[in-house]
């Protein structure tokens, strides 16, 4: 990682770290912090932001600020607080997308763990062919669910179960003239489905 990659946060940090009265406060923006380091006006020596850095302590809180910056060598040393946070990770996911606790095989053949080393931390992830970047992971959760690959799987499951009872009754609606965003929401009403689900299962029959 670079002085470029750390939050503002971090490097007001580092700074005090090195500077009784500091140059830089919580006023100043990152751009600002940053252009101050570089300045001959500062007196932490480049030598002195490198060695911070490498020392820098990434946790379970942090991680997922620095992830996308860190070298493989990173990766590796920090490979336990990794790991357990795509385990913490992958278990959300697990509950939110719906699995019942009989089907984690159906979830597992759905996502790929890259790079195992010996002792098995896991690197990256992906689910659904949807790589982990530990961005918030609702919002991962929601890129999973807009996937291709999450939606013919979901389409897989309403043709193997066949048409739910919500379904037929919007297209029960549809034959009666009525209006699609009506019958969406009289149906929604009506039966304990999700919008996402229902209008995904329609997609295979209108």
């Amino acid at each position: 990682m670079t002085k470029e990659n750390l939050t503002k946060k971090d490097l007001l940090k580092m700074i005090e770290s090195f500077e009784h009265y500091p140059a830089v406060t919580q006023a100043d923006d990152k751009a600002f912090i940053l252009a101050y380091l570089d300045d001959e006006a500062c007196s932490i020596s480049e030598e002195e932001i490198k060695n911070y850095i490498s020392n820098f302590e990434i946790t379970t809180d942090n991680i997922q600020k620095y992830y996308q910056f860190m070298s493989d060598e990173d990766l590796e040393k920090h490979g336990n607080i990794l790991s357990d946070v795509f385990q913490n990770r992958l278990n959300y996911l697990f509950k939110n997308l719906k699995f019942k606790d009989d089907e984690y095989h159906i979830f597992l053949c759905k996502y790929t763990l890259q790079k195992l080393s010996l002792d098995r931390w896991i690197k990256s992830s992906l689910v659904f062919e949807v790589k982990d970047t530990l961005k918030p992971i609702d919002e991962y959760l929601e890129e999973i669910k807009k996937s291709d690959t999450y939606k013919d799987y979901k389409k897989s499951i309403f043709l193997k179960n066949g048409k739910t009872k919500a379904a037929s009754n919007v297209l029960q609606l549809l034959d009666k003239d009525y209006d699609y965003k009506i019958a969406l929401q009289d149906t929604l009403r009506l039966f304990d489905v999700t919008k996402e689900d229902l209008e995904l299962e329609l997609d295979i029959y209108i």
